[in-house]
């Protein structure tokens, strides 16, 4: 289905017997369409019509990702990653990996991708999908989605919660424990913002995955992909339901709601290293009076920036140094 005015009215564009799981699409006119029995669907006309490509495959197509408009990898199966080198026209299997589902795949450069799926397992290539292998995972439990703000920093979901990496890969750290919610999705936009979904849950960052807010989306929904257009605008796939929202939060009809952090988060300074004017972001669990002062090395007051009561959610203070 296509939406051109913000998804308030939706047109079929595919119809076919098979599931589809996921839609990709490498820019505004080149996407494709995944799904059971091996389906792929090509369409270079931003959706307006979509022609149907023969892998040879019959099994679940998963995750896609194109690095160029030529160079693409799918993975599909129990154990397969196939790539294509002609916009997705012909594809050659690339890597059999022993019957461990692969759930989604992303690429940092033209030569290093990683892969995650079931069993928490995570392979990685080196010289632009050819070969595989495996690394260790950075979660205890199946990794159902991976996405990278850039070369270096990368975030990874499953079933324990959420694991981030600054140095493209080599090394991973949780940053959020979802509490027994297992987080199936995640979408970034940017270098700051990023959304993950997860049960009836949707968690949001606004400083590249360190610090996340969450709340629970009602009406109760099984929340299965998130994907965001800007820092704004994002869909919720959920049970038999789509969500959207223009406002960073996320509406059903007219009902929004808003994210609030489970307790006080005071985020890194932005730009970072530190220049003469900066924001300082902060975000409160609740209404509550806030007090925020800048002090020097020698822990000498330089300025009160905030001094008063302020409400609930996300809030930012400009902080310049020249007129200290």
């Amino acid at each position: 289905m296509k939406t051109t005015d913000s998804g308030n009215s939706w047109n079929d564009l595919i119809i076919t017997n098979n599931a589809i799981t996921r839609i990709y699409f490498y820019n505004y006119t080149l996407g494709f369409a995944i799904g059971e029995n091996g389906t792929f669907y090509k369409t270079t006309d931003s959706g307006v019509s979509w022609n149907l490509i023969q892998l040879g495959e019959t099994e679940t197509c998963r995750g896609i990702y194109f690095f160029n408009e030529q160079i693409g990898w799918v993975c599909i199966g129990p154990d397969k990653i196939l790539r294509t080198t002609d916009g997705g026209n012909n594809w050659e299997s690339s890597f059999t990996n022993g019957a461990i589902a692969n759930y989604d795949i992303q690429f940092v450069n033209e030569f290093i991708g990683f892969a995650v799926g079931v069993y928490a397992k995570m392979y990685k290539s080196t010289d632009g999908g050819v070969n595989w292998y495996d690394i260790t995972a950075p979660l205890a439990a199946s990794i159902f989605d991976i996405e990278f703000f850039n070369q270096s920093i990368g975030l990874v979901v499953g079933g324990t919660g959420m694991a981030k990496t600054i140095d493209g890969g080599n090394t991973w750290s949780m940053v959020l424990n979802s509490g027994g919610t297992q987080l199936n999705s995640i979408s970034s936009f940017g270098n700051k913002f990023a959304w993950a979904v997860g049960q009836d849950k949707i968690y949001y960052s606004s400083n590249s995955g360190d610090i996340w807010a969450s709340q629970s989306f009602t009406p109760y929904s099984y929340l299965q992909q998130v994907s965001c257009v800007d820092s704004v605008t994002l869909w919720v796939l959920g049970d038999r339901k789509l969500y959207g929202t223009t406002s960073g939060g996320v509406k059903d009809v007219d009902n929004e709601t808003t994210f609030y952090p489970e307790k006080f988060l005071l985020s890194q300074n932005f730009p970072n290293p530190f220049n003469p004017v900066i924001t300082i972001s902060y975000h409160l669990p609740q209404r509550e009076f806030v007090t925020l002062k800048v002090y020097d090395i020698l822990g000498r007051e330089v300025a009160t920036l905030v001094n008063e009561e302020k409400q609930a959610g996300s809030n930012e203070v400009e902080f310049n140094s020249h007129s200290s």
